[in-house]
């Protein structure tokens, strides 16, 4: 009996401690509510000022260096396995493709969640690829699986030398295609168009506008249900070589007509003939 009440006192008191904890959980607004019941559902490892490097199956899959990286696993997980990375202040994030590096950014934070392959990026982006594609926008989708970069907020950006700005657009790294189904602003060389549709093949140098298209240049006006304009590729291509605006023809075919415009980088006013 001697021995057997010390141990009923000790259950009570844990008893009691069990309860006490519960009736704090349910008044302590920083707990989150699903993880009440098992406090060790979400561990982590955090880390300042820190860089890590990801690798799948020995290959390097990316890298980033922030101010604060926290990773995240289930407490039933191993030690190298997680469920989730947090970056704060991002000073270079590296994303590769079966190996090769295909972009760096930087950005005010992000998130990769390894299960979906897609890293989040947050605030203030700038993401530049190997190909020299520059965008800069608040918000980004990077999805490996996929091969897209989901912009929802909007962007602005050089691609291929062309400057281009749009609300939403859904980006593909390997193939270099730009997809603005909400419309665009862009200029080709300095040939400025407008559509409420727009999508661009980088590497065919083909440029695909529906819905309301517009346009403007010294000398010639269009507005147009729809329109092609097919870039000159050899002059795409130099242009990706020099770091310079190509000179050439751009092919721009609406619903009445062809219109060959010249494009001179050196005389931005400069214009050919045509008819629509």
């Amino acid at each position: 009996m001697k021995r057997v009440l010390p141990t009923i006192l000790v259950l009570l008191v844990l008893f009691g401690l069990v309860r006490l904890f519960r009736v704090v959980q349910r008044y302590d607004p920083s707990v989150n509510p699903t993880n009440a019941t098992d406090p060790m559902a979400d561990v982590g490892i955090e880390m300042d000022g820190a860089e890590i490097l990801s690798r799948k199956s020995g290959v390097l899959d990316w890298q980033v260096k922030a101010d604060k990286i926290i990773l995240k696993r289930s407490a039933y997980g191993g030690m190298d396995t997680y469920s989730r990375a947090e970056f704060t202040r991002v000073s270079n994030g590296k994303l590769y493709r079966d190996g090769k590096a295909e972009a760096a950014f930087t950005a005010h934070d992000a998130v990769y969640d390894p299960q979906m392959q897609q890293f989040q990026i947050n605030g203030g982006i700038k993401l530049k690829s190997v190909a020299n594609d520059v965008l800069m926008a608040d918000q980004a989708i990077w999805s490996e699986r996929e091969d897209s970069v989901q912009l929802e907020r909007g962007m602005t950006g050089k691609i291929a030398g062309q400057t281009i700005s749009a609300p939403y657009v859904l980006f593909s790294p390997k193939r270099r295609i730009v997809q603005c189904p909400q419309g665009a602003e862009a200029k080709f060389n300095g040939f400025p168009v407008q559509a409420n549709n727009m999508t661009w093949d980088v590497n065919a140098g083909l440029v695909r506008c529906f819905g309301r298209v517009s346009g403007k240049r010294r000398g010639l006006e269009f507005h147009s249900e729809s329109a092609e304009i097919q870039l000159d590729k050899g002059g795409l291509a130099s242009e990706q070589r020099s770091k310079q605006p190509a000179a050439g023809l751009a092919h721009l075919r609406t619903g009445s007509g062809l219109a060959l415009i010249s494009i001179d980088p050196s005389n931005p006013d400069s214009v050919g003939g045509g008819n629509f």
